[in-house]
């Protein structure tokens, strides 16, 4: 008999149970299936960014392919089946085939807000307290507010914590306060900051903003080297998504490693949640002298934060959890799934440790989610510590184009508390701006207050500081492109004297052009360019952005809202 809000579900013809609440993702997961797909040469590729953003696992649902596992709810019933990498085209000679054409809706408004993390749903609070007649549209692609850091559970579970907590009390504020919320909504074009289009399941939107505020947050970095394409091998924010949200650890033996404060508190989450944790990697060296003493410093920054970091640092601990500093992982084993993971020491760059696993969560920092702000041309520079791109801004999100403003991770990387107080800070200018009412004193305040959470965020990170890694564990059999399966020996082959960007080696090797489109061999193309012609890359380096943002049905570029 099957339980109260138990969902059935196949596949590969083999019928299964999931949880009420599950993705296709979580459930697929929680009954150890991990390929989604397949790709050329037949091999299976699973879960890796969690966040509808590497497009690794596609599958088929009832017949229709493409369908993301971590961004589409489980419903009763479904057929999930492993998608093939070519598959039998339809017949668009059938003229009695018809193409489904979704209804339009324009929406005009004073602000539209892509993004509903932390950045995005404390700009629409604070906004909507300063001006309340001010028309707010809050614009995410998930089905569910809150971004990565404010992920709320779907699936039911007693076990909740002060994030969950902080994040409930946030979205719940938003809801409330007349913000019109358009959840599940793609943004595909933009054109200009008063001209952007958009879909979900039902519905095509054309937006027309007078002002417009990307809150689009980050992507985690991948790092290339020997079977990351492995099943089970995904991002720990991947891995915190399928634990926080959906009450699933990713695996029975799980390592995590990569470098920064995000992996300890996934360590520990896991440990609480009754799951073996092999071992936790870090690269930057945390138990130096040096950092020791900055960690006393940050305690009297911000004693709360501290406090948790140590709570964390605590349960592992008596967990018994190897922390490995000064580590990084190098390669991984495996056929159908990722079965082993080899751990080296940054140092002496020999092998530390090799561990048998069953998932690996790795977070090597992340990558601001800027294709918005720089398909309508907004000034950016070269992170050196990411090799991404950052939008340059005011300290309020002010961008170089009129209109157009950017606050949070997706302006640089500097964590929730930032991001929330950014976007505090960007309601007092917009209020301002909409009503002509100027408020000093409270832009003065959530100044000092920021200065105070950056403070914060330097003295992190000169605790985590780490080297940079990039390609060094990479061979010449090493994918880079993981959606078209570009190995750096074939990028390196197709490189020619004359290629001096990432762009025009992509026109002749095709790296940069599956699904992601560029998102995570972007940084390696510029890497192996520059090592070859010594140039140093720039803002203009890298693959350009273009329309469509997103991978999108033909049937809204076809059919544009007028």
């Amino acid at each position: 008999m099957e339980r109260t809000g138990e969902k059935r579900f196949t596949y590969q013809g083999e019928s299964l149970s999931a949880s009420d609440g599950d993705s296709i993702a979580s459930a697929m997961v929680r009954n150890a299936h991990l390929i989604c797909r397949r790709n050329d040469q037949g091999q299976g590729r699973g879960i890796f960014c969690g966040m509808g953003v590497c497009n690794e696992c596609a599958v088929e649902v009832d017949g229709k392919p493409g369908v993301l596992a971590c961004m589409a709810a489980l419903k009763d019933g479904m057929e999930i089946s492993i998608q093939e990498q070519h598959r039998e085209a339809p017949d668009f000679h059938d003229a009695s085939a018809e193409v489904h054409q979704l209804p339009e809706e324009e929406i005009l408004c004073d602000v539209v807000i892509i993004g509903g993390g932390p950045a995005g749903l404390s700009l629409a609070k604070e906004l909507m307290r300063l001006a309340p007649s001010t028309s707010i549209v809050v614009v995410d692609e998930r089905k569910s507010l809150g971004g990565q850091y404010f992920k709320q559970q779907q699936v039911a579970s007693e076990k909740s914590d002060a994030q969950f907590a902080e994040g409930a009390a946030l979205i719940d504020d938003v809801r409330r306060s007349g913000v019109r919320i358009l959840s599940g909504v793609t943004v595909w074009a933009v054109f200009d900051p008063d001209h952007l289009l958009g879909y979900d399941d039902h519905m095509r939107y054309k937006f027309t903003p007078k002002e417009l505020i990307v809150a689009t947050g980050a992507y985690e970095r991948g790092i290339p080297m020997p079977g990351w394409t492995l099943p089970g091998v995904m991002t720990t924010g991947a891995a915190q998504t399928l634990l926080r949200s959906y009450s699933v650890a990713p695996g029975e033996r799980v390592l995590i490693a990569g470098n920064g404060p995000l992996n300890l508190q996934m360590a520990a989450e896991l440990v609480r949640h009754g799951t073996e944790v092999v071992a936790l990697l870090e690269s930057g060296k945390v138990f130096a002298l040096s950092s020791i003493i900055k960690t006393f410093a940050l305690g009297l920054i911000a004693p709360l934060m501290a406090l948790r970091g140590l709570g964390y640092m605590i349960t592992i601990k008596r967990a018994r959890v190897p922390y490995l500093s000064g580590a990084a992982l190098s390669s991984f084993t495996g056929s159908e799934r990722v079965e082993g993971a080899t751990a080296t020491d940054l140092d002496s760059m020999k092998r530390r440790a090799t561990l048998e696993v069953d998932a690996v969560a790795m977070g090597y920092g992340f990558i601001p989610s800027n294709e918005i702000a720089r398909n309508l041309g907004a000034e950016h520079v070269i992170d050196r510590s990411t090799r991404g791109l950052k939008t340059r801004t005011k300290l309020d999100g002010a961008t170089s184009r009129e209109h157009l403003w950017v606050i949070g991770d997706g302006r640089n990387i500097n964590g929730a508390q930032v991001a929330k107080l950014r976007g505090e800070l960007l309601a007092t200018s917009l209020a301002s701006i909409l009503t002509g009412r100027r408020r000093r004193i409270r832009s003065l305040l959530k100044k000092v207050l920021l200065s105070r959470q950056l403070l914060f965020q330097e003295v992190l990170w000169r605790i985590y500081k780490s080297p940079m890694l990039l390609d060094q564990f990479t061979t010449r059999e090493t994918t880079i492109c993981r959606c078209l399966s570009i190995t750096k020996g074939e990028i390196l082959d197709d490189l020619t004297s004359d290629m001096t960007s990432a762009g025009a080696l992509k026109r002749v090797n095709r790296v940069g052009m599956g699904k992601c489109q560029g998102r995570y061999c972007s940084p390696f193309a510029q890497k192996i360019v520059e090592d070859a012609t010594g140039l140093q890359p720039d803002a203009f380096s890298g693959f350009a952005p273009q329309v469509p943002i997103k991978p999108t049905s033909i049937a809204n570029i076809a059919y544009p809202i007028s």
